[in-house]
């Protein structure tokens, strides 16, 4: 089985049906700002995904169709040279010396001189086109599609106006969000965290995960020394949970929580995917080979999490003299949305 498909090819993933209903109707993921690659977290269920992503950068575009062109995983896929923002129009593009960071707003230039962040830097400004995800929703008509179902949004301190664009997908189809977000402004006119999670709570979605990113001037030399630093930013992980809204009188049809039990496996929220396949399916044959797909990706994940920590013991035994740089590598690369605090281990 590839990795590309560890969930969507998973032998008791494939006896359910929601594996025959998205063959037939693959999930509809929406992938904004796709420069070096469709994000990974959709890579589990590539065989039963529908791929449209945005790349308004002509590079980074040809590289995509490169990537992908000749076996691209998905069920399918799309690269649109398209620019998103909260409506159809002209916009400035302020073109960075970091293509990952050039955006529609205007950087901060006294918080580049104060974090050391030349990649900001603006190079040059061009005009483009920008549309909005509802009317290219209107545009492309995809009959028998539900557009836009998961949403990914990495795109420079444009998040917040591109979602306003969206009320209709969001209303409609988007059962799952993530969202870059900041915690202080690194644009110009650029919303933040708060009024982001403000808009998109009055719209039935509840924040499930944030994976956080920190920033500090640098004073400090970080391999003699520990400090804690600034929240910059954070990808925001949003579920229109049918739990959480059936007291707000907001329940989702039975598309819509196929597609979330989908993106919770993916998004590695197992605990949440067993809730949703006991309360909708409990009536169903699938029920039981759900949970042993959960089960059965739940324990992989704690496999590799044990080869892990087997392969940390060996290098620090190796490298005693990078034991701080060796134990911060690891808690940053396994650094999740979850604790085991309320389990007590016995030391010996």
């Amino acid at each position: 089985m590839s990795a590309w498909n560890s969930i969507s090819e998973n032998h008791h993933f494939r006896q359910t049906s929601l594996y025959r209903s998205f063959r037939e109707i693959p999930l509809h993921f929406l992938d904004a700002g796709a420069a070096g690659g469709i994000h990974d977290l959709v890579k589990g269920a590539a065989s039963i995904i529908d791929c449209v992503c945005f790349e308004p950068e002509k590079e980074a575009a040809r590289a995509l169709r490169l990537q992908y062109g000749q076996e691209s995983p998905f069920a399918s896929m799309t690269i649109l040279e398209t620019a998103l923002s909260g409506r159809a129009g002209q916009r400035t593009l302020h073109v960075t010396r970091s293509a990952v960071n050039t955006s529609l707003l205007a950087p901060e230039e006294d918080l580049i001189k104060r974090y050391h962040l030349p990649g900001f830097h603006v190079d040059k400004t061009t005009t483009i086109a920008t549309e909005s995800l509802d009317g290219l929703m209107l545009r492309e008509g995809r009959s028998g599609r539900r557009f836009g179902e998961f949403v990914k949004l990495d795109c420079q301190g444009a998040e917040y106006e591109i979602i306003q664009g969206a009320e209709k997908i969001l209303r409609e189809n988007c059962i799952a969000i993530m969202c870059e977000v900041e915690f202080f402004p690194l644009y110009k006119d650029q919303k933040c965290f708060s009024e982001l999670d403000h808009f998109l709570r009055a719209k039935k979605f509840q924040l499930y995960g944030l994976y956080p990113h920190y920033i500090s001037a640098k004073s400090l030399n970080r391999r003699e020394a520990e400090t804690e630093e600034r929240l910059l930013w954070a990808d925001a992980l949003y579920f229109k949970d049918p739990l959480h809204n059936r007291r707000a009188g907001a329940d989702i049809d039975q598309r819509g929580v196929d597609a979330l039990l989908v993106v919770a496996l993916l998004t590695r929220y197992y605990d949440f995917a067993l809730e949703l396949s006991r309360a909708f399916f409990s009536d169903k044959a699938d029920l039981p080979h759900l949970e042993l797909l959960i089960q059965e990706l739940s324990g992989a994940d704690k496999r590799e999490m044990e080869r892990d920590v087997s392969g940390l013991i060996a290098d620090c035994q190796r490298n005693p003299d990078l034991l701080y740089l060796l134990a911060k590598k690891f808690i940053d690369c396994h650094r999740s949305n979850s604790d085991i605090d309320f389990i007590e281990v016995k030391k010996v």
